[in-house]
């Protein structure tokens, strides 16, 4: 019974850092937006080190560029998978 307890207490504590973490990168996405977009680069260190605004509107570099539907189908069936399993 103890066991089980600090399973699912381990589960809790990823559940709520996965919320956490999701919620930070989509804060650090929406800065980015407002920050970049449409503005030049940010030069934190001349030479080395600058931020710039870069769209990658597809899977593998824009190859799968408006295939929603095939990656909807891998998707399913991936889950599908996993539930069966």
């Amino acid at each position: 019974m103890v066991k089980n307890k600090k399973t699912i207490q381990f589960i809790g504590v990823d559940c709520i850092l996965m919320v956490i973490l999701t919620l930070l990168d989509q804060w650090t996405k929406s800065l980015v937006v407002h920050h970049l977009k449409d503005q030049s680069d940010i030069i934190l260190i001349p030479g080395i080190f600058r931020l710039h605004y870069l769209e990658n509107r597809g899977a593998a570099f824009g190859i799968l560029q408006g295939q929603k539907i095939l990656f909807v189908i891998i998707t399913i069936a991936i889950l599908a998978v996993i539930f069966y399993v």
